[in-house]
């Protein structure tokens, strides 16, 4: 038999080669010697084709098993990874001096802290747990289930507003919407709207107040000096987490001081002050124009 003698570097050099490429390569480089005949010839071919080794497609798919499964243990591991991270990853808000203190859970419950206090819950919130140290005022989102935990208390609410005041000895609570349940050691007692939970060492009250005052912290304590009005309105809405709509012209300016809880004390002293009016859209959304019967 007869080889051209490029054909062994072929062979040598590229054992991937399939089927097709093998018989190929093989007669291209094949030389048949003039005394052989036809049959041992063909016979010769034939081996020659068969000595390489050909990747069967049975391997071929196991590997793409193997490589489609290591694709979904890999995935899963990645999802389990996520899913602890939130689960005991946890953020911590904290009441400042400088700052505003007006904080927006993941589900858009507003908290505003007083200086020097602090909350902390699961950045996953599935179960919308948090624990309070301090001065904190709640207004929650409506849900099955909020609860704060305190060291010397627990209050759950179902869509309210509420405050809740750590004290050396005890725990105040005061509710200004909805309704509340205050847990201390066995004891639980239920608040609406009006009242006030005392508890003073062991001793606990619950009083009603007609109008009770919101604590100075929640206060919107703002000073504005002819400032355009459409630089005002954003600073309303990160406040009280409103929504404002508005078409006023921008050459309108407005110069006053707040201090107050009240959104709508807030509104109204600016559209008496420039002749707007105004009107509650939505839940948390507010339209504002010019009052066009005295301009």
């Amino acid at each position: 038999m007869f080889r051209h003698p490029n054909f062994m570097d072929q062979k040598g050099s590229n054992k991937s080669l399939n089927f097709e490429d093998t018989i190929n390569q093989s007669i291209r480089y094949f030389k048949v010697p003039f005394v052989k005949e036809k049959r041992d010839v063909l016979n010769i071919l034939l081996d020659d084709i068969t000595e390489l080794k050909i990747v069967k497609p049975e391997k071929v798919r196991a590997k793409r098993r193997l490589y489609v499964a290591i694709g979904l243990i890999t995935s899963a591991a990645c999802f389990l990874l996520f899913l602890l991270y939130f689960t005991y990853s946890f953020e911590t808000f904290r009441g400042t001096q400088e700052a505003d203190n007006v904080y927006y859970l993941p589900d858009n419950t507003r908290v505003v802290l007083a200086p020097g206090s602090q909350i902390r819950f699961s950045k996953l919130f599935y179960n919308r747990n948090v624990r309070s140290k301090g001065d904190a005022f709640f207004e929650v989102t409506p849900g099955d289930h909020f609860s704060v935990k305190c060291p010397n208390g627990e209050v759950k609410v179902l869509g309210t507003t509420f405050s809740v005041s750590e004290k050396e000895n005890g725990l105040l609570v005061n509710c200004f919407e909805g309704k509340v349940e205050v847990k201390y050691k066995e004891e639980e007692r239920q608040l609406f709207k009006g009242n006030q939970y005392v508890r003073e060492n062991n001793f606990i009250t619950v009083l009603e107040v007609p109008q009770m005052q919101f604590p100075e912290y929640v206060s919107f304590n703002y000073s504005f000096q002819n400032k355009n009005i459409n630089e005002i309105w954003p600073i309303i809405e990160k406040y009280f987490g409103v929504k404002i709509y508005t078409d006023i012209p921008s050459e309108k300016r407005f110069t006053g001081s707040f201090n107050t809880a009240e959104l709508e004390d807030v509104i109204e002293i600016i559209c008496i002050s420039l002749n707007l009016n105004y009107e509650q859209v939505g839940d948390k959304e507010i339209f504002i124009e010019v009052n066009d019967k005295n301009s």
